[in-house]
């Protein structure tokens, strides 16, 4: 784990032109913001099983940092994060939240990418931090005092038994086995889907350290499954895929847009098939928020574009970090952790200039979106919907959601 990563700030002199239009400046600072900057903690598996889709989020967050700072800070103060990297073990989370509150005193946990965030958010909220997540396990909506903008886990788990539906009728399901989460969001796919009545007639879970897929592939092809959708890191997904159509299992793929692989363009595996994101396109620059993010990536992360890290994980860190920024710069006063809670209530409606849905934010209540994204991987990577968001009928979506809730409390 690495108790710090540096970031090059700058001396703030202006207002935050590039998140709001104007911003309220502060003359003091309490709870993580002292002297002339505010100070954030962010954490992630950024190493390990998971490096091939997580490792670049430190990027993305310095990105943000140089060019929020670059345009003068918030609020007149500069912006610093501090991040800890959890690597595969979800054990380190907890050690890692008390050592940025209580060493580092951050005001905010942002970018949260532990997906076993219930492990340790009511120790944040029992400080009174709030955690703006980017992550879409359901442990990420149980708490009130944890902000996730971006599209639920539940409105993606509706929108795959529609794909399916669309596409053949019966699915296929593989996930990690090296999370707990992965299990979780397989179990919760599974229900969505077949409440909608899709067939799962296999569902089974593959080791990182798989290298013969056959016996996996031959048990889809037996079952007659006609589309996949899986959780594995990006290089074991890929290699799964391309394995079972050598082994003949023609099943078009629904996939989640963390998996990006820049192969998916030309692999004509992937001929058909749609992904599913809870943020916009990663890539889709007609949509404002997403040029912005580009251009930023651009300027400070050049490295990273093109890249199988160049995927939606980044783009909803950048997306946490938006909530923060636009939230901090309507602040009156001091940046602390009570009056950033406030400022993120006031967002209702707010899609970061589209890169999220509208933002619903409830006070003592645990939220959820209702809404997802898709887009075509084959050929081009192609928004659909006109890069906007797919949002299911509450009528449809909430009996489904309640119980699954209902159990994890």
């Amino acid at each position: 784990m690495t108790a710090h990563r540096p970031h090059k700030t700058f001396t703030a002199v202006t207002a935050a032109t590039f998140l709001v239009a104007s911003a309220a400046t502060g003359c003091g600072a309490q709870g993580g913001a002292s002297g002339d900057e505010i100070v954030l903690g962010a954490l992630g598996p950024y190493t390990g099983t998971f490096s091939s889709t997580y490792g670049a989020v430190p990027s993305v967050l310095d990105a943000w940092v140089e060019t929020v700072n670059g345009a003068g800070g918030i609020g007149g103060k500069r912006v610093r994060i501090v991040t800890k990297d959890i690597g595969a073990s979800p054990g380190a989370a907890p050690t890692a939240v008390r050592e940025l509150i209580e060493r580092d005193h951050v005001i905010a946990i942002v970018a949260n990418q532990d997906p076993g965030v219930s492990a340790w958010a009511p120790y944040a909220a029992s400080k009174g931090v709030p955690v703006l997540s980017a992550v879409t396990e359901t442990d990420s909506y149980l708490n009130p005092g944890n902000f996730n903008a971006q599209g639920s886990a539940f409105a993606v788990a509706y929108g795959l038994g529609e794909q399916a539906k669309a596409l053949g009728g019966t699915l296929g399901v593989v996930y990690c086995a090296e999370q707990p989460s992965c299990a979780q969001q397989a179990q919760l796919m599974q229900l969505f889907v077949k409440a909608q009545g899709v067939e799962v007639p296999v569902a089974t879970k593959v080791p990182a350290s798989t290298a013969d897929f056959t016996a996996y592939c031959q048990q889809m092809k037996d079952a007659g499954v006609r589309t996949v959708f899986n959780s594995l890191s990006n290089e074991l997904a890929e290699r799964m895929n391309d394995s079972c159509a050598q082994q003949g299992l023609t099943a078009k793929q629904i996939i989640s847009g963390a998996l990006t692989n820049l192969t998916w363009k030309t692999d004509p595996v992937y001929d058909g098939s749609v992904v599913l994101d809870p943020v916009a396109p990663f890539f889709a620059t007609g949509v404002p928020g997403v040029k912005k993010y580009r251009d930023a990536l651009s300027k400070y992360a050049p490295s990273m574009i093109g890249t199988e890290q160049d995927n939606s994980v980044a783009l909803r860190a950048w997306a946490s970090m938006q909530v923060f920024g636009t939230a901090a710069a309507t602040v009156e006063g001091p940046v602390t952790s009570a009056s950033l809670r406030d400022a993120i209530y006031g967002l209702k409606g707010q899609t970061l200039d589209g890169i999220v849905p509208p933002i619903a934010f409830e006070k003592g209540k645990a939220t959820f979106s209702r809404c997802y994204f898709r887009w075509s991987p084959y050929g081009e990577f192609k928004a659909l919907d006109d890069g906007k968001p797919v949002c299911v009928d509450p009528a449809k979506l909430d009996p489904l959601v309640e119980p699954v809730l209902a159990s994890l409390r």
